[in-house]
């Protein structure tokens, strides 16, 4: 006749059952609602992409949300699930959602943006008047600063912290900035995985990293590199959530400036964001200004270092981008119920945990 004689915490006096208990998920409040026909299970690495996304939730403050609507979801051990594409994910089930293999939703440098990735850019963009590096993207910490010709990170360009948590939508991570010669770094995927009545359980691996910024190009009044994506924003949603595996959301890494002793060369890129603890690396060309690192575990990122004058260049010189922040990983149960969150990696480290609401 009361919850507390029930296991899942829902009792339903009228028929003196047990109830399945059912949350009220963030950013798909209705995606409960209902059963779904049938599971899903990859058991072979597989590619695919939002923008194709058959049913979508919009969003006032965020990108559109793809939405994947399962009974049950499995990701196999030693399959990746690679998800690209303009729109945030969310993968929602009435019962089990399991991540064994290797969720990847992380930016490719500018090529393909985690889902959502490309939604926004932070950071100022490289300069072909000046040659000042792009800004990094800022998420959970400020971006790093482009390198003008005096200081590194002169440009002062490096983007604002943006606090996921309190934001109305499902935020991706942000692009760094860049321009049509020399672009930013994507950002990593905003991503819920949603069960709606059972458990989000994580043993294998989620990477949600940044892309690394292109290198500094444009002739002989070149851009200085771009900067790094920031890394994603991953959020974990179930009557109860239990994470012994790995996550990642590092930030991209900024590109150098174009060498300056040729007048045709072009930068090199920074790293993406790895799936490690390891912070990706600026790109480093002869002759040119290196981009600054991306952020990692509790390591902000980096600015891009400053003109290189010496020897002297026939091209102007320019600097480094700055590298992109980390970004966000978050767990909601309801109240009264205490997560599992004791990851064997993870960079950065999760948020404290939140509540949702339960029907």
């Amino acid at each position: 006749m009361s919850d507390d004689e029930c296991a899942t915490g829902f009792c339903s006096p009228v028929t003196q059952t047990c109830k399945p208990g059912t949350i009220t998920p963030r950013y798909v409040p209705d995606a409960c609602e209902g059963a779904a026909t049938g599971a899903r299970t990859i058991s072979t690495s597989t590619v695919e992409t939002t923008n194709s996304c058959a049913a979508m939730v919009t969003q006032s403050a965020g990108p559109p949300i793809c939405l994947l609507r399962y009974s049950s979801f499995e990701l196999e051990p030693s399959v990746t699930f690679r998800v690209t594409g303009g729109f945030a994910l969310a993968i929602v089930t009435d019962t089990s959602l399991t991540v064994a293999g290797v969720l990847d939703v992380s930016a490719d440098d500018s090529t393909d943006s985690g889902p959502g990735g490309d939604y926004m850019t932070s950071g100022g963009a490289p300069s072909n008047t000046n040659g000042a590096g792009g800004g990094g993207a800022g998420f959970k910490t400020n971006g790093g600063a482009g390198g003008d010709s005096n200081t590194n990170g002169g440009a002062n360009n490096g983007g604002a912290i943006v606090d996921a948590a309190a934001a109305m939508g499902l935020l991706p991570g942000a692009s760094g900035g860049g321009s049509t010669s020399s672009r930013g770094g994507y950002g990593g995927g905003g991503v819920t995985l949603v069960s709606c009545r059972g458990t989000v359980s994580v043993t294998g691996i989620i990477d949600a990293g940044g892309g690394g910024g292109a290198g500094g190009n444009s002739g002989s009044s070149p851009y200085g590199g771009a900067g790094g994506g920031a890394g994603g924003n991953v959020v974990l949603q179930g009557r109860m959530v239990t994470v012994t595996g790995q996550v990642f959301a590092n930030g991209g890494a900024g590109g150098s400036g174009k060498p300056f002793t040729t007048v045709n060369s072009v930068g090199v890129a920074g790293t993406d964001g790895m799936a490690t603890t390891t912070c990706a690396l600026g790109g480093t060309a002869t002759d040119a200004s290196p981009g600054g690192d991306g952020g990692c575990a509790q390591t902000s990122p980096t600015n891009g270092i400053k003109f290189r004058l010496t020897p002297a260049p026939p091209s102007a010189p320019s600097g480094g981008g700055g590298g992109g922040s980390v970004g966000y990983f978050r767990a909601f149960t309801p109240a009264g119920v205490s997560p599992t969150l004791t990851p064997a990696a993870a960079s950065p480290t999760f948020e404290a945990p939140g509540t949702v609401d339960t029907h």
